[in-house]
């Protein structure tokens, strides 16, 4: 599906058009879920100099793109030992929330008495 809308894109618009280069930013992620890591760093690497070219290395986009492309390039480089992630840490135990039977509280709600007969009368179909 990105795969489709980055050449439409690059046919209609142009392969250096900001939407263009949104779309092949889009698809290197799609690519990378895939587990093709080296297609992915081949589109944002191709994606990050356009970006930086079209649009100036201080634009958002641009530099999204070329911090990505230094994460995805780090990782790729570190032996496979250090890609494995480590399994979260258990959540911390809480103590147990005490109740007490006087602390109980009215719900407005659920009215009761006068306040009842007001909402009824407000809201009853006519």
């Amino acid at each position: 599906m990105h795969r489709r809308d980055l050449l439409g894109s690059e046919k209609v618009l142009g392969p250096e058009h900001p939407h263009t280069l949104a779309s092949m930013h889009n698809l290197a992620f799609a690519v990378k879920g895939l587990g093709n890591m080296l297609d992915a760093l081949s589109l944002i690497k191709n994606c990050a100099d356009l970006r930086n070219k079209v649009l100036g290395s201080d634009h958002p986009h641009a530099i999204a793109s070329s911090n990505t492309l230094v994460g995805w390039e780090t990782a790729a480089n570190q032996p496979p030992e250090c890609q494995t992630q480590q399994p979260s840490p258990d959540p911390p135990i809480l103590p147990p929330v005490q109740t007490y039977a006087g602390d109980h509280i009215t719900s407005a709600s659920n009215p009761v008495g006068r306040k009842r007969r007001v909402l009824m009368n407000l809201f009853r179909r006519r």
